[in-house]
């Protein structure tokens, strides 16, 4: 069964209400973080958030305490031996495939048609303009409980 958990932890809870007595909580997360060896080319990709989807406000990188702190949740519902990993990996996309990884994104796909074109051509732009490429790192987490 799938569900979403939010930070409020309404997916654990649910989690906990259908596990079987012993049964087992997993959960997969994928942080995207920002391109670490590129602060210019951050910066204009915010300056090009910040013309289309204002909304959409830069976050802190997501990191290991906050893969902690969120495995923990699952405490405040009733399971125990709650543990977690944490996995990094680091992938290089052309304009192209970063405009297609952003329209995944909750809010993106969202946009009007025009706006959204407008945004991933300003993407597309910045991201020629500073040498082709962007890395994007990621945190992939695990979050493993049982109910007791």
């Amino acid at each position: 069964m799938y569900f979403s958990l939010d930070t409020g932890g309404s997916g654990v809870s649910e989690g906990f209400r259908l596990a079987e007595k012993r049964g087992a909580f997993a959960r997969f997360a994928n942080w995207q973080q920002r391109d670490k060896d590129n602060e210019p080319l951050n910066d204009a990709i915010q300056d090009v958030y910040a013309r289309f989807m204002s909304s959409v406000a830069p976050k802190p990188d997501y990191t290991e305490e906050d893969c902690e702190r969120l495995a923990n949740v699952a405490t405040q519902y009733g399971f125990v031996d709650v543990d977690y990993r944490v996995y990094h990996r680091k992938r290089v996309f052309d304009a192209e495939g970063f405009v297609a990884l952003q329209r995944t994104h909750g809010g993106h796909a969202d946009l009007p048609a025009d706006r959204w074109a407008a945004f991933a051509e300003g993407i597309r732009d910045v991201i020629g303009r500073h040498g082709g490429a962007i890395n994007v790192y990621d945190i992939v987490e695990l979050q493993l409980a049982r109910k007791p």
